[in-house]
């Protein structure tokens, strides 16, 4: 089997992805707006879309792999943390929202509602990954089995936004070839006329939280997440080289520990846990949500640091292999 290599853009680019995600998490649970905060609006207009097209870049990987040996490493990797995490949150976060009188509820909703809650993109992605190769091994065709995929999760019920971001985990895959090919800025200048197109017709049903399928509406969503990311990832291809400064190579660490910072941002924005700081902020200030948003990610970084230093905590929250 191939050994996976490490692309330093892509690692680049991971870093980049979750720190919108952070970013865009820090306004909308803070922000009096929320959702309709224009930054936030700008945020959400790609940036899960572009997560996800990043986790699509490597699925190639995974149809080398026979199928016993995929499901439990996806699942190590992936279910393992998620199960760990939506217990810490919801000890530490959802029954201290609600209050220890009603604890018995919060915990009898999590044990009958809560897998629909948590962590989605965890649970997304463990099932694209494992759909999406059982189609291409039957079919024994990787574009048919993509095709079938994607159209399957459109059709079925939305299990945690499976139904909105298939095309990103699908096209993330797809494109590669095209994306280690081409990097003219030629290119590159004819995706952003296309993306500015597209957002000239983006308005309220296209936004992520929406389950709006209406044909324009998810044909615009679609485009501009894919077409964004690949913006996005040729500039970085373009630019990164393989040596890289002090500053790319911290971002490419960053983007090897994104699901460690994905599962445990959450304590770095929480108003439960961070209230009496948030009292003495700036209200609805773009710059202290910005400047919150790194520190939130940088914490982040150095917990999952620290929790790489033990071999449960990295098996049991991260996902790694217990050595």
């Amino acid at each position: 089997m191939k050994e996976r290599q490490r692309l330093l853009y892509v690692d680049v680019a991971k870093a980049l992805a979750i720190f919108l995600v952070v970013w865009g998490h820090v306004i909308v649970f803070n922000d009096s707006e929320g959702y309709h905060n224009p930054v936030a609006q700008g945020i959400y207009s790609f940036h899960t879309a572009f997560f996800m097209f990043v986790s699509g870049y490597f699925f190639s990987y995974a149809l080398q792999k026979d199928i016993k040996t995929l499901i439990m490493e996806k699942s190590r990797q992936l279910l393992l943390p998620y199960l760990s995490w939506s217990i810490i949150s919801l000890v530490l976060i959802n029954i201290p929202e609600a209050g220890l009188n009603n604890a018995r509820e919060v915990v009898h909703g999590f044990i009958l509602g809560g897998v629909f809650r948590y962590y989605w993109y965890l649970k997304a992605l463990f099932l694209y990954t494992v759909v999406t190769y059982l189609l291409i091994k039957v079919t024994k065709n990787e574009y048919i089995g993509c095709v079938l995929s994607w159209l399957i999760f459109t059709m079925l019920p939305n299990f945690s936004f499976s139904v909105i971001f298939i095309p990103f985990f699908i096209m993330g895959h797809l494109t590669r070839p095209f994306v280690e090919k081409f990097v003219d800025w030629r290119v590159i200048v004819v995706l952003v006329f296309i993306d500015i197109a597209l957002y000239m017709f983006w308005n309220q049903s296209c936004i992520y939280t929406s389950l709006n399928m209406s044909p324009q509406p998810y044909v615009i969503r679609t485009g501009v997440g894919v077409v964004t990311s690949l913006i996005i990832i040729l500039i970085l291809k373009k630019i990164c080289n393989h040596d890289g400064g002090s500053v790319t190579s911290l971002l490419s660490y960053v983007g090897t520990i994104t699901l460690g910072i994905y599962v445990s941002h959450e304590l770095f924005y929480t108003k439960t846990l961070w209230g009496w700081l948030i009292a003495y902020l700036p209200s609805d200030n773009h710059a202290v949500f910005f400047v919150w948003a790194i520190i939130a990610s940088l914490l982040s970084a150095l917990l999952v640091k620290l929790l790489m230093q033990n071999r449960w905590t990295a098996f049991l929250l991260l996902g790694k292999k217990l050595k």
